[in-house]
């Protein structure tokens, strides 16, 4: 994986994970790829996107165009991935992916974590110690972002908490 490490420096680690455990499959099944791994990651990606059905909602025509030319060069030998406007592109890319790898759930906790650290907040000012441990407290951060999302359509806003 070190010829990634452009492309490994602007996203998350959970991704990688994802695509060296499908590499892993791959070569275990003896299949192995002549192109080099950024190309083979791009592929990767665009595939997750597809199945996910997401390829032509969560990418602009431009995106799709910018990832499709770099497989492409990518697997022909002709582009290095080192240009750092390509690699934030890319990464702006892989972003899209990482936030569809999460599911609903993972979803969840992300919109719950930041209510659960105000709750967290106040309680404390209020005098409750242990309320500390709410801010890292998974199950409380998903309940908080299951209730926002199905109280958002209703009558009670949680942002405004």
């Amino acid at each position: 994986m070190k010829p990634l490490y452009g492309l490994m420096n602007a996203v998350s680690t959970q991704v990688f994970d994802r695509f060296a455990l499908s590499l892993k499959r791959r070569a275990e099944n003896g299949l192995q790829s002549p192109s080099p791994p950024e190309a083979e990651f791009l592929r990767w990606v665009q595939g997750r996107l597809r199945r996910a059905r997401q390829y032509y909602r969560a990418l602009e025509a431009v995106e799709r165009r910018i990832l499709e030319l770099s497989i492409s060069l990518g697997r022909k030998g002709a582009i290095r991935f080192v240009s750092p406007l390509l690699l934030r592109v890319l990464a702006r890319i892989v972003a899209k992916v990482e936030h569809l790898l999460k599911g609903s759930a993972g979803r969840m906790v992300e919109e719950g974590r930041p209510i659960a650290e105000r709750l967290s907040a106040l309680a404390y000012s209020w005098g409750n110690r242990a309320a500390l441990r709410w801010r890292l407290d998974h199950s409380f951060a998903l309940y908080l972002g299951v209730l926002k999302s199905s109280m958002q359509a209703y009558c009670w806003p949680l942002s405004a908490l």
